[in-house]
């Protein structure tokens, strides 16, 4: 019995100590002025980039779309959260900015078409084209059932986390401008679009709220566009993708081991200061890459471990480890 109250009570330190979230995230805090490492841009018309005074801007005129995407490789079936802060000013015509969550389990893979990556294709679907205003031929207010997931045969999910636009998305009163505030303000699970509900489970694979678990691959997106003379700009700050897992220390890659993989990402990240984040070799959180991270992989180095449970799974066995205790007392 002593030794179950002490497995218990070291279950207990165990949750009262787990590490933080771990962002994995490059570059979400836009530091450092015109440095658009780990972001990929696409645009579909036009538009313009900007990277300073700590903020990533995109800014549209008439109509354009455009967006920076990351993709992370992050173990499958670890769930991924994803938050950001934005401001916004935007005049005129038809609108939308979104940050959106995607997973695939090869975002690079080619598509059925064979000209685009999966990822971007999808978040083509998903974001630029607004597939829910498609229209059926006989009929001009319909959507039609769409899902970018499988009308092309590719494999994944997510969709809309965050999302403001012209036609009642979270949409500001008055004049469409927003000073900087926390995205989940404007969560596409508390406003669904009034205009346009999916229809017979249509469109509905992509308006998921601001977490996926992960199929391989997951893939954060800042993205805005505009028709009709829409102007302005919506500027991201604080963009972080948390993950549910206690990595090993010094597993930079999240493969599960620590080994010369790693040692390479800590290499390439070398002396970074200020905001660098685990997946670049920053174990420790204070946003560098130095000496302390090079002495936690080393102590790690060649270390496996298996998944750390999360705390509802500590939860369950306390109470079973509490229970056999009480039981044995009544005996």
């Amino acid at each position: 019995m002593k030794k179950l109250l002490i497995l218990a009570f070291i279950i207990v330190l165990a949750i009262g100590g787990r590490a933080e979230a771990v962002n994995v995230l490059i570059n979400g805090d836009f530091s450092i002025d015109d440095d658009e490492t780990g972001w990929v841009r696409y645009d579909d018309n036009g538009g313009d980039w900007s990277m300073s005074g700590g903020m990533a801007t995109l800014s549209i005129s008439g109509s354009a779309g455009l967006m920076w995407y990351q993709v992370i490789e992050i173990p499958v079936g670890v769930e991924a959260t994803v938050s950001a802060d934005w401001s916004g000013n935007m005049v005129g015509g038809c609108w939308w900015t979104e940050v959106m969550l995607f997973t695939f389990e090869d975002a690079f893979a080619d598509d059925t078409t064979g000209l685009l990556p999966v990822c971007e294709r999808t978040m083509l679907e998903a974001g630029f084209s607004q597939p829910w205003t498609i229209i059926t031929p006989d009929d001009n207010s319909r959507p039609l059932p769409y899902d970018p997931f499988t009308s092309d045969g590719n494999d994944g999910d997510g969709g809309m986390a965050f999302k403001k636009d012209a036609w009642g998305q979270n949409q500001p009163e008055g004049v469409p401008v927003w000073d900087l505030q926390n995205a989940g303000l404007s969560s596409a699970q508390l406003n669904p679009n009034p205009v346009w509900p999916p229809i017979d489970g249509a469109s509905a694979a992509w308006r998921v709220g601001p977490s996926v678990t992960s199929m391989g691959d997951v893939v954060v997106v800042m993205n805005m566009g505009g028709c009709d003379g829409a102007v302005g700009s919506v500027s991201y700050d604080n963009v972080e993708l948390d993950i549910d897992m206690v990595p090993i220390p010094g597993d930079a890659d999240l493969s599960g081991t620590v080994d010369d993989d790693d040692v390479a990402r800590m290499a390439a990240n070398w002396q970074k200061t200020g905001s660098a984040v685990w997946v670049q070799g920053d174990f420790n959180g204070d946003g560098n890459v130095d000496d302390l991270d090079a002495t936690i992989l080393a102590t790690n180095y060649g270390s496996s471990a298996a998944a750390v449970p999360e705390p509802s799974m500590l939860a369950v066995l306390i109470g079973g480890m509490l229970a056999l205790v009480f039981l044995r007392r009544r005996r």
